[in-house]
C-alpha cells in the first residue's frame, strides 16, 4: 500500500502564534562572564491548559544585542550547561528546551496537559515511530510545535538579532520538520539525525522496492 506522505502545510496549514509567547523566570544566575535563566514558556492551549516549555536562556553578561541559537539536545540528555556556556562565551544568546517532558526526580520540566500526555518522552519512547491517525496526534507534532513557540519567544526578544538552531540525537528530527516551515531561522546544523529515521527498516540492497 502506498505510504501517504504529508508535504508540511498538509501539517501545518492554520498553524499560528499571534503574539510573543509569556514567559516566567524561575532564577537567574552567573557563572563566569555568562548569566544563565531558567524559566517557563507558555507554548500552545489545549482544554487543560497551555503547555509550560521549560528553558535555560544563556548570554554573555556585556550581551546587548546579537544573534541567538535555539538548541535542542537528544531527549535523554540533561542540559549541558558546559557546552551551553561555550556557545554563549562565543557571542551568541543560547535558548535551550526541554522537549522530553514529566521526569521523575526533575524539579522543572516541559509540562504537557493531560490531553497531549503522549508527548511525554517516557511514555512514547518504547514505540516513538508509530502513528495511529492523523499526524497532528503525535508527539512529533507535539515536540515540533513547542518548538516553534520557543523560536517565536526568542526571535522577538529586544536583545536578539536573529536566530539559528544547532540540533543533536532524536530531536534533530524535531528540528528538521520546524525548519520545514520556518523562515525566521536563518540556518540550521543538524548533528547525528536529520530526519532519515523514515528510512529505518528500508534497505538500499534488499531487492524491494520502496513503500
Amino acid at each position: 500500500m502506498a505510504g501517504n506522505i504529508l508535504t508540511p502545510s498538509a501539517i501545518w496549514n492554520g498553524f499560528s502564534i499571534s503574539s510573543t509567547p509569556n514567559a516566567e523566570v524561575i532564577d537567574v544566575k552567573k557563572d563566569g562572564a555568562v548569566n544563565f535563566t531558567r524559566l517557563y514558556i507558555d507554548g500552545k492551549d489545549t482544554p487543560e491548559g497551555k503547555v509550560r516549555i521549560f528553558g535555560v536562556l544563556a548570554k554573555p553578561v556585556a550581551f546587548t544585542k546579537g544573534p541567538a541559537v535555539l538548541l535542542l539536545q537528544d531527549f535523554e540528555k540533561t542540559f549541558d550547561d558546559k557546552f551551553i556556556k561555550t556557545l554563549a562565551s562565543q557571542g551568541y544568546c543560547v535558548l535551550a528546551i526541554d522537549l522530553y517532558g514529566k521526569q521523575e526526580r526533575k524539579e522543572y520540566f516541559t509540562e504537557y496537559p493531560a490531553s497531549i500526555d503522549y508527548a511525554n518522552y517516557a511514555n512514547v519512547k518504547q514505540n516513538i515511530y508509530a502513528v495511529e491517525g492523523d499526524a497532528t496526534a503525535t508527539c512529533w507534532y507535539e515536540w515540533a510545535c513547542a518548538t516553534r513557540y520557543a523560536l517565536k519567544y526568542l526571535k522577538d526578544q529586544p536583545f536578539v538579532t536573529c536566530v539559528g538552531s544547532l540540533c543533536y540525537g532524536q530531536s534533530a528530527t524535531v528540528m528538521w520538520q520546524v525548519v520545514g516551515c520556518e523562515d525566521d531561522l536563518k540556518c540550521s546544523a543538524f548533528v547525528l539525525n536529520a530526519g532519515w529515521i523514515g528510512y529505518r527498516g528500508i534497505y538500499k540492497f534488499s531487492g524491494k522496492g520502496e513503500p
